[in-house]
């Protein structure tokens, strides 16, 4: 079989494991490459359905496949085990707002926040850089993202772009 299950109360989930290995591997590559530091966490829209994984709250550096909750579009834990990292409104209400977008990291890298503090726009320099050639904006309010109206706030601050800045705070990237 190519997908592991998850099952609430009589109800078969699916989240093929492709996906989880590439949220691993993901996750992974930038806790080595210290983007990661202290906290963050990953999501993916699971195909066909209405859920996406989500990395559970503290997912550390030997992150497994089991560390990974399944979570509905209501922000309710369907499946899997541990607590959901408090800012799930980041993935939650990006996923709802943009339904191109498969996949979003939040993290709280030094610097992605220093760059949160500049006045100046920034601007890709590297051919890596062009990704993000219409500009990377900045929510401005330093809170944590802990509930929908914030979450909501975030992602119309997303808008059409591939990545949000926080203020003080770090980076949503889809």
């Amino acid at each position: 079989n190519s997908a592991k299950k998850y099952s609430d109360p009589g109800i078969p989930m699916h989240a093929p494991d492709e996906l989880i290995a590439k949220l691993l591997k993901a996750w992974h590559f930038l806790y080595k490459r210290g983007f990661i530091e202290g906290f963050g966490h990953i999501s993916a829209r699971i195909p066909d359905s209405d859920l996406f994984l989500l990395a559970r709250h503290s997912l550390g550096p030997r992150a497994n496949a089991d560390d990974f909750l399944v979570v509905d579009m209501q922000g309710r834990k369907v499946s899997g085990d541990g607590a959901m990292p408090g800012e799930y409104p980041i993935h939650l209400e990006i996923l709802k707002a943009r339904p191109d977008i498969g996949s979003v990291v939040h993290y709280h890298g030094l610097h992605s926040t220093a760059f949160t503090t500049s006045e100046h726009q920034l601007k890709p320099i590297h051919l890596m850089g062009t990704l993000f050639h219409d500009g990377i904006p900045t929510y401005d309010d330093p809170r944590l993202v802990t509930n929908a109206d914030r979450g909501t706030a975030l992602a119309k601050a997303l808008g059409p772009h591939r990545a949000v800045l926080l203020r003080a705070h770090g980076a949503a990237i889809t």
